[in-house]
């Protein structure tokens, strides 16, 4: 087995309580082989950033109330939870990248009727400049903790971090960019007046990639929008929203800079539908006919209980064959969702087949996942180049060119033949 994977990148040693630190940064080797993983840790919050002025951006974070632990062992002997929170902040274009960090903890008490809590962090930027941010995010009381890296762009004008996208109810920050039904959403932009916008609406038509072996890339075009309207910003007609798909807010016709919403479902990054949760068996089935719009919901349900049961022979054997791989499809769309759902990504094709992998390096502009190495094998690689596109910053495109053997038909069959394909070492 390979001991030791490295890949340089840039970490601080350590940072201080509610202050900023002026040390420098040091370089270490590291393996991210856990970034994926969600049974590594019981926390899963979102994270947002916002440039709120000319000088800092805004890190919101959500964690849901349930995925705590609260415990009587402080002095007030009430039921609290104990989160901290921890930041790197470098320039990835310069040598000695260190710029600032800070740690700050946060008690929460459990409440009855409050589904999740809001933190937010100012962090120090200014115009002209690009970030990397790094977060630690810990339950301290369960002794579990999380890590994120995101990129902070300064340098562009009306990019999409510059609009301040909040709930009108209770003016909480959010932490995705997903439209569901019955929520509502107001924009703003820190440094400019909006009175209203154009939202370009692309239609929820796009590819799942091909096998891993296929070269052929994907290339899907946005040059011409499905619908175009003004969205004004004191009086937003939320059924305007109400289709799948990109929503685009662009301040004119021609401009390339804004923000973008998607509507994937009221359940996302879940499916519950069964004419969501079909879709993504076309990884598995020889052809697609077993994924068709002319069904109804009962009908499609017939069709993917029997795709199942045709598989496992048995009940019990079909649950855990579903519980293994709506699990993977639902944290694929929670990690690698793009201006695409996760699982329609090249990321969230080889999260599903694959499982987590064995081992993650990960650089700014690109992600390398190995499988299943040995002493005398490198194992399957899969390397993921970051591309920048107009609708997302979480775009990863797998290069195909690259793969020299993947795995995919023996994986794909053992799926076919009702065992569940684990290829990270257990």
């Amino acid at each position: 087995m390979i001991k030791e994977l490295r890949l340089i990148i840039l970490l601080v040693s350590g940072s201080i309580l509610y202050s900023c630190s002026t040390r420098k940064m040091s370089l270490h080797f590291q393996n991210l082989d856990k970034i994926y993983d969600p049974y590594s840790t019981s926390i899963h919050p979102d994270i947002q950033i916002y440039n709120d002025s000319d000088s800092s951006s805004l890190v919101v974070i959500k964690i849901k109330s349930q995925e705590l632990l609260y415990n009587l062992a402080n002095e007030e002997n009430k039921l609290l939870s104990k989160i901290r929170v921890s930041y790197t902040l470098y320039d990835p274009s310069k040598k000695e990248a260190f710029i600032d960090s800070l740690s700050a903890s946060f008690r929460f008490e459990k409440s009855q009727i409050q589904n999740y809590h809001l933190i937010n962090l100012s962090v120090p930027t200014t115009l002209g400049r690009n970030y990397i941010i790094e977060l630690r995010i810990s339950d301290q009381n369960r002794r579990s903790s999380i890590n994120f890296i995101r990129q902070i762009n300064r340098i562009e004008n009306y990019t999409a971090r510059d609009f301040l996208i909040s709930n009108p109810v209770n003016n909480d920050y959010h932490t995705d960019n997903y439209i569901r039904e019955g929520q509502r959403f107001s924009f703003s932009h820190y440094n400019h007046d909006i009175d209203s916008m154009y939202v370009f609406y692309y239609k929820n038509n796009f590819i799942t990639p091909k096998p891993p072996y296929i070269t052929d890339t994907i290339s899907e075009s946005f040059s011409i929008a499905d619908t175009v309207f003004t969205c004004y910003a004191d009086s937003i007609d939320y059924s305007c929203f109400n289709n799948e798909g990109i929503y685009f807010f662009s301040s004119s016709m021609s401009t390339h800079n804004g923000f973008y919403l998607y509507n994937f479902g009221n359940n996302f990054p879940e499916f519950k539908k069964p004419s969501d949760l079909i879709k993504p068996l076309s990884y598995l089935s020889i052809d697609d006919s077993i994924v068709s719009d002319t069904l109804d919901e009962k009908m499609i349900k017939l069709e993917l209980d029997n795709f199942w049961l045709s598989r496992a022979k048995n009940m019990d054997r079909s649950r855990e064959l579903i519980k293994v791989f709506y699990s993977r499809v639902k944290y694929a769309n929670y990690y690698f969702t793009s201006y695409k759902p996760g699982w329609q990504t090249d990321r969230g094709m080889i999260y599903i087949i694959y499982g987590s992998p064995d081992y993650i390096l990960k650089t700014i502009n690109e992600e390398q996942w190995i499988y299943n190495p040995s002493d005398i094998w490198p194992g399957n690689v899969f390397v993921f180049e970051n591309i920048q596109h107009k609708f997302s910053r979480n775009h990863y495109v797998l290069n195909r060119l690259k793969q020299k053997s993947t795995g995919w038909d023996d994986a794909v069959k053992l799926w076919n033949s009702g065992e569940v394909y684990y290829y990270q070492n257990q």
